[in-house]
């Protein structure tokens, strides 16, 4: 009888599988369901779960990046593997999505968000009134412009800390 092999968190995240971020996609889904059937405490737990979930998974991912990145390229690039790494993308998108219906972001619950401008130095965030803040004269349009390193905020009208933390 052999002894079992020992391995270090390392070596688990070394071999770490993409498709775990699948359950950040199941719990998210189900969140938004729950909120849809007025279950908010069902929702908002299980939203913070998924939430959670990501964070943890996409540092574990980081770091599998900076110690094992030929291993996370072969997995890229993996016929079997390759097509686990789209869960990362569908994760994030569900995350959004549960985000924009639960308690825990009343900020999206009011506005939409979009990235545009995308370049290698920058980028801006625009956060557009809609709902009950769509005609609130005290609301405006919120964007965020990061250049070169440098973040410009902008308010088109209205008062921020009433308007996103209503």
């Amino acid at each position: 009888m052999t002894a079992p092999e020992h391995h270090t968190v390392a070596d688990n995240v070394r071999s770490l599988f993409p498709g775990y971020f699948a359950m950040v996609m199941a719990t998210g889904i189900i969140a938004v369901g729950a909120a849809q059937q007025d279950l908010t405490w069902l929702g908002d737990g299980l939203y913070l779960i998924a939430a959670v979930t990501y964070v943890t998974l996409a540092v574990l991912l980081i770091w599998r990046l900076l110690i094992a990145s030929r291993l996370l390229a072969a997995d890229i690039t993996s016929h079997t593997k390759g097509f686990a790494f789209l869960t990362t993308v569908a994760a994030t998108n569900v995350l959004g999505s549960v985000a924009n219906v639960t308690a825990y972001n009343t900020g999206l619950k009011y506005y939409t968000v979009a990235v545009s401008g995308n370049t290698a130095t920058g980028y801006t965030l625009t956060a557009t009134r809609k709902g009950d803040l769509a005609n609130d004269p005290k609301c405006g349009n919120f964007t965020l412009t990061m250049s070169a390193g440098v973040v410009t905020p902008n308010v088109s009208t209205g008062d921020v800390n009433y308007c996103w933390r209503k």
